[in-house]
């Protein structure tokens, strides 16, 4: 869990079902690793680590399946008065990190996870960094589907539209393409037909 805060999407992965053998931690800011411990007591010692995503090298990847990551959203922002620094805003520089890592040699194949899941503000789909982190995927035989959904949609009392882009390292979505972008949940079966 990159940029993992105080874990809400490990809590999303839990509550859809999806059972985690085992979970690192990514998260510079030391109040939320201690509300993530807090939250996770199960965790042995280790699991969450206090360092900048920016500080991960390929070492650090081996023998995950999943990575999930919600980045500093402040750059892709569309509120009143935000400024939209995209790439060009410190605060992307973790994410520029994992694009950089993602499309060096020095990441070999075994380190790279199955499936990676981003979530970010609505802003993020169509800027730079969105592209980067979607040809970076692509250079690496992943596939994606991307989506535009309010957490209301899935029964949340929430009622903010987030970004969210799901890759596999198959060709399961390869018939997607770059600018297709979903607003609604798939069904079941959807899922099911494409396995």
């Amino acid at each position: 869990e990159l940029f993992s805060g105080i874990g809400g999407m490990r809590v999303s992965l839990e509550g859809a079902g999806v059972k985690l053998k085992s979970v690192v931690a990514v998260e510079i800011n030391q109040e939320c690793n201690r509300t993530y411990r807090h939250n996770f007591p199960e965790d042995p010692a280790g699991a969450v680590r206090a360092k900048l995503v920016e500080q991960l090298g390929p070492a650090d990847f081996g023998g995950m399946d999943l990575w999930t990551m919600s980045p500093p959203c402040q750059p892709y922002s569309t509120t009143k008065g935000a400024v939209q620094r995209d790439d060009a805003d410190p605060r992307s520089a973790g994410l520029a990190h994992l694009i950089a890592m993602l499309t060096s040699d020095a990441m070999p194949d075994e380190t790279l996870p199955r499936w990676v899941l981003l979530e970010n503000v609505k802003g993020f789909n169509g800027s730079k960094m969105h592209e980067r982190f979607r040809a970076a995927l692509a250079s690496r035989g992943f596939s994606f589907r991307q989506f535009l959904l309010s957490p209301a949609q899935c029964r949340v009392p929430n009622n903010r539209m987030r970004f969210y882009l799901l890759a596999e390292r198959s060709r399961r979505w390869a018939h997607v393409t770059l600018s297709e972008v979903a607003t609604s949940m798939p069904s079941r079966e959807e899922g099911e037909e494409e396995k």
